[in-house]
């Protein structure tokens, strides 16, 4: 049986994270999991180890670079997209470097989430 894709959505807006799962479901078999904030999305990855984690970028208690950099120290080759409302080109490059494998800058149209899960999972 074919395991379900794990992914992790982060975000600090409980109607952000419900908008992404429904742009999500239906793509693929998906197993969802939620965090508020960078330290629950933390726990979660060591725990489930997801394949893909969607994080918005400024929370409280641990930001969503933060997360990211937690996430490719540990080795992890996790796909990650930073969803921000940051259109600075130096902060989007610094996320890049930190190993963010997509930006996608809010407003974000439902598709564009769809296109951004199916370019990361090839």
């Amino acid at each position: 049986m074919v395991q379900a894709m794990k992914i992790l959505i982060v975000d600090d807006s409980r109607v952000a994270r419900s908008n992404i799962m429904k742009a999500l479901s239906g793509l693929v078999d998906i197993r969802f999991f939620e965090a508020d904030d960078g330290v629950g999305a933390w726990s979660i990855v060591q725990r489930e180890n997801p394949d893909v984690i969607f994080t918005d970028w400024y929370m409280q208690n641990m930001d969503g670079l933060e997360l990211i950099r937690r996430v490719r120290q540990r080795g992890n080759a996790t796909k990650i997209c930073m969803l921000t409302s940051e259109t600075n080109n130096e902060r989007q490059n610094l996320a890049r470097r930190e190993g963010a494998n997509c930006i996608l800058t809010k407003p974000i149209k439902l598709d564009q989430l769809a296109r951004a899960l199916e370019q990361m999972i090839g």
